[in-house]
């Protein structure tokens, strides 16, 4: 319903902020750059929060001091209570095709916006699906594959993972808690030495993203401004053809979408 309330709401003059993954297709983002386009003093989001926070800053920071980078692994798994009404014999919308549900397309997209920002858009990318019993993926493994390395990513909504995420440099590594949440990031040098290079997480996690988002709406010709919000667009439509060639890799076909 994400597409069709966008283009509405753009026709009708006003800017969008779009919960993630913002659209289902890359046909659906291609039209939305051309309505924004059309209208260039609208302004369309997507709230993917974990790239706002201060400690996805200070991974990035720490990333850029690292001379060898040599892929990651990126983890966002968490049990989902409407997975009850899926075992229960029911088709809740995030588990259900006919509203593009499923791990990938809800906490997947937490780590896809995590490698795309930190590594670029890969080269190209394989999905593994875990699909239950209402045709969606419940979980699944996505490797990123670049030019020197790959990135590999460990979702899902029917059970829940303690393990890390991490980013590997040649003998210093950075240490993630969680690839959504973001709330403890520490660096590793070749030594083993441990330095946490994340700040304590004390406010609403949303409002890191509110706050850029009403920077931009409120002063939109400031240069630094524009910037962040093309580099902001740039993300989402790449993030989106990501999302969507992992999805085709995978065979996962949504309601009323032509199959490959």
């Amino acid at each position: 319903m994400h597409y069709e309330q966008a283009v509405q709401a753009i026709t009708a003059g006003k800017n969008v902020i779009i919960e993630k993954p913002a659209f289902a297709t890359q046909a659906q983002m291609t039209k939305i750059q051309s309505l924004l386009a059309a209208n260039p003093e609208l302004h369309y989001f997507e709230a993917a929060r974990n790239i706002h926070t201060p400690n996805f800053a200070a991974i990035a920071k720490q990333m850029a001091k690292m001379p060898t980078i040599q892929g990651g692994n990126f983890t966002y798994m968490k049990y989902s209570s409407r997975y009850d009404k899926v075992l229960a014999g029911e088709e809740p919308n995030v588990f259900s095709l006919k509203f593009a549900g499923g791990a990938l397309e809800d906490l997947g997209v937490y780590p896809v916006y995590d490698a795309v920002t930190l590594f670029g858009v890969p080269q190209e990318v394989a999905y593994f699906p875990q699909r239950i019993q209402t045709g969606v993926d419940g979980k699944g493994v996505a490797i990123l594959r670049y030019d020197d390395f790959d990135v590999t990513l460990n979702f899902g909504k029917t059970t829940n993972s303690h393990m890390p995420s991490e980013v590997y440099g040649l003998k210093d590594t950075i240490v993630i808690d969680d690839a959504g949440e973001l709330t403890q990031a520490s660096y590793f040098d070749a030594e083993g030495h441990e330095t946490v290079i994340s700040t304590p997480v004390t406010d609403n996690q949303m409002l890191p993203e509110a706050r850029d988002f009403a920077r931009v709406l409120n002063d939109p010709a400031n240069p630094q401004n524009q910037a962040d919000y093309h580099r902001w667009l740039d993300l989402s439509v790449q993030v989106n053809k990501v999302l969507y060639n992992l999805r085709q890799n995978g065979d996962i076909v949504f309601a009323d979408e032509p199959a490959n």
